[in-house]
Formats: C-alpha cells, sequence, structure tokens
C-alpha cells in the first residue's frame, strides 16, 4: 500500500508540474505583436524623492529570439542613453548599456553577475527586460488565486541555472489573457520585489498592458510603468537592433 500511494503521488507531482509548464508555455506564446514601437512614462518612487522618465521602446520578436531595444527621451541630462537587449530563450542573453554623459561615448556590455543591478535608478532590474524561456525554469503548479479582477493559475518558479538573479519566481497568470498580471521575485529566500500590472486593454487583438508597477519591499521604493501610445506590427528589422542603433539619436 505505501508503495502504491508513493506511485500516486509521483504520478500527481509529474501532471503538476507539466500543467504547470503548460500554463507558462501559453503565457510565453500569448500574441504580444511581432513588432511593438511603444512611447512610455517611467515614475521612480523613493519616499519624497519621484524622478520621471520618458522613453520609446522598439521590440522584434523571431522566435526563439526576442529583440529590445529601449532609448531615454527625457530628462535632458539622459536623453539618447539606452538599453540593447538581445535575447535568445535556447541560449545565451546579451545585453548593453549607453550612457549618452559618459565619457567614452561606446556602449557597454552588462556582465551577468551585474544584471541584478538597477536600470538608471529604477526597481527594474537589467535582467527584468531579459525574456527568459520556460524551459530555463522547473515550475509547480500552486492553485489557483484572485489578483484584482483577475481569475489566475499560481506557479512557482525555480531556475535550473543557480547563477540567475532570482532563486525563486512565484507567477499568476490571468485565466483569460494568459498574461502574468503579477510577479514575486524572490533572492536569499526572501521576497524583495512584486511586479504588478494595474490595468490592460485589448489593442488590436493583442492583451497589452498599459500600467504596472514594480515594487522594491527591502528599499520601500517603488517603479511604474505607464504606455503612452503604442503601434504593432510595424516594419522593424533586426538590424536595426544593433549597437550603431543604440548609441544613435532619437
Amino acid at each position: 500500500m505505501k508503495i502504491l500511494l508513493l506511485i500516486l503521488s509521483l504520478l500527481a507531482t509529474s501532471a503538476m508540474a507539466n500543467n504547470a509548464r503548460s500554463i507558462m508555455l501559453e503565457a510565453d506564446k500569448r500574441d504580444k505583436g511581432k513588432t511593438l514601437l511603444a512611447k512610455y512614462s517611467m515614475e521612480i518612487n523613493k519616499g519624497s524623492k519621484i524622478k520621471q522618465r520618458d522613453l520609446l521602446w522598439w521590440r522584434l520578436d523571431k522566435s526563439p529570439k526576442v529583440y529590445n531595444l529601449i532609448k531615454i527621451q527625457a530628462p535632458k541630462k539622459l536623453k539618447n542613453t539606452g538599453l540593447l537587449i538581445l535575447t535568445n530563450k535556447d541560449g545565451e542573453d546579451k545585453t548593453w548599456l549607453y550612457l549618452s554623459a559618459a565619457a567614452k561615448k561606446i556602449p557597454r556590455k552588462i556582465a551577468t553577475n551585474k544584471k541584478d543591478s538597477k536600470f538608471l535608478g529604477s526597481d527594474f532590474y537589467y535582467a527584468d527586460f531579459e525574456e527568459v524561456g520556460v524551459d530555463e525554469f522547473n515550475h509547480k503548479y500552486l492553485g489557483e488565486a484572485k489578483v484584482k479582477n483577475w481569475e489566475c493559475d499560481k506557479i512557482e518558479s525555480l531556475p535550473k541555472d543557480q547563477t540567475y538573479v532570482y532563486e525563486r519566481v512565484i507567477s499568476y497568470i490571468d485565466k483569460k489573457s494568459k498574461v502574468i498580471v503579477k510577479s514575486e521575485l524572490f533572492k536569499e529566500k526572501t521576497k524583495i520585489k512584486t511586479f504588478e500590472v494595474l490595468s490592460m486593454k485589448l489593442d488590436s487583438k493583442i492583451w497589452t498592458i498599459t500600467d504596472s508597477i514594480m515594487t522594491s519591499h527591502k528599499k520601500n521604493s517603488f517603479t511604474k510603468l505607464t504606455l503612452l501610445k503604442n503601434r504593432y506590427n510595424t516594419n522593424l528589422l533586426i538590424d536595426f537592433f544593433s549597437q550603431e542603433s543604440l548609441i544613435r539619436d532619437f
């Protein structure tokens, strides 16, 4: 009887893991548009100090490779500062930072062990902009949960690479849109940050996040991203996502 119970328990665990992976794959493969051109407002709140950033964001999906380019438009002292992220969900990710005010006008590659550094003083790490492959984690189904008005599946993900920025991620995936509407991010057994979707809309038949917030629990600060305007499926080429574009003034 004990052997039978053990076998049934193992089978149930395996089924839950497969179900969790399937849900994460649905979230990963949901329609996000082949290309995106967007303008965002970024508000960094640190107690009484509030900093404002305006940025342009380009994205191209050539699965399993995804290309992102972010360029700061305001304030003036940061204008043209940018981030270039080349993500390969089946391989190595590469990220470059260009600081327009730096003495040397060259992009600087972000080392793997530095990807938990903050992007321009915000609560977003460089790693938060990378699009990590589903199979780079082991997933476990934790049940159902409600986040705001969204009915969600709750998934725990543990990275297979022990050098990954976070040691554990708990995701809440809206059953209808397949959007990850909340992520709890852990390091050293402590929840250090929470990402939350505040609002989203259906745009060109694509579920689009319009307001989101990243909260740092250790620093008691948060960064809000607000979508100002966007266009999907424009004519963007891979060649655009280059270090030449990263240093170009837009």
